[in-house]
C-alpha cells in the first residue's frame, strides 16, 4: 500500500464517519422535535438545545415557522434556528435573516452535521 491510498482511505473513512454521526444526530432532532411538539401543542415555543460541546441553539417547527412542512407532525426537511450562543459556520449563511439570529428553511442534515460537529446532543434525547 502506499502512503498516498492511505491517506485517501483515511479521508474516505473520515467522511463516511461524518455522514454517519450527521444521520444519526438529524434522527435523534426529529424524534426530539416530535415528541417537544406533542407535548406542547398550543404553538408553545419548543426549548433549547444543549449541545455536548457548549453550543446552544433554538430549534422551531410547525405552523407559522420557517420549516418545511409547516404543521406539528413532521417529518421536517427544513426547520427553524434561532438565536444560537455562538456564530454559525459559513454554510449556514445563506438562509439567515441578515442579523444572524434566526435561519430560516436549513435543511435538517446540515443541522445534523451541525450537530454532530459539536459532539451532539447534550443527553441525547432531551
Amino acid at each position: 500500500m502506499t502512503k498516498e491510498y492511505c491517506e485517501k482511505d483515511v479521508d474516505v473513512e473520515k467522511n463516511l464517519e461524518e455522514r454517519l454521526g450527521a444521520v444519526d444526530q438529524t434522527a435523534l432532532l426529529q424524534v426530539w422535535l416530535l415528541r417537544h411538539r406533542s407535548e406542547r401543542p398550543n404553538f408553545d415555543t419548543l426549548p433549547r438545545i444543549t449541545l455536548n460541546w457548549g453550543m446552544t441553539l433554538s430549534i422551531q417547527v410547525g405552523r407559522g415557522l420557517y420549516c418545511t412542512p409547516r404543521d406539528e407532525f413532521g417529518p421536517w426537511t427544513h426547520v427553524e434556528i434561532g438565536f444560537p450562543n455562538r456564530k454559525l459556520p459559513s454554510e449556514f449563511g445563506e438562509y439567515t435573516d441578515g442579523t444572524g439570529d434566526v435561519f430560516a428553511y436549513v435543511p435538517i442534515e446540515m443541522v445534523g452535521k451541525l450537530f454532530y460537529n459539536n459532539g451532539g446532543m447534550k443527553d441525547g434525547v432531551a
